[in-house]
């Protein structure tokens, strides 16, 4: 580092690396975050794949595995869906 031996401030230096660290973990946190939501998506596949000839009947099981919650409203209600998608009817 020449600007440490020509006696220049480096402490905006020292600042950005700070930064890029925490940069740095935002953006590995987001990667695991997104790794998990494509692991859900690949079962989500998957389970589709195999019931795909079974008959169009309500599914409790199915439900279950792809639909994170329902929200009632008085004129409309909102399906969340594991997978992070929101759909409102």
């Amino acid at each position: 580092m020449n600007i440490a031996v020509n006696g220049q401030d480096y402490e905006h230096l020292a600042d950005e690396i700070d930064e890029l660290r925490d940069k740095r973990q935002i953006l590995l946190v987001e990667d695991a975050s997104l790794s998990g939501e494509n692991e859900r998506i690949n079962e989500l596949i998957e389970f589709i794949r195999k019931n795909k000839f079974l008959t169009l009947e309500y599914d409790d099981k199915l439900v279950r595995k792809i639909i994170q919650s329902v929200t009632v409203y008085e004129d409309h209600f909102v399906i969340a869906f594991k997978s992070g998608i929101e759909i409102e009817i």
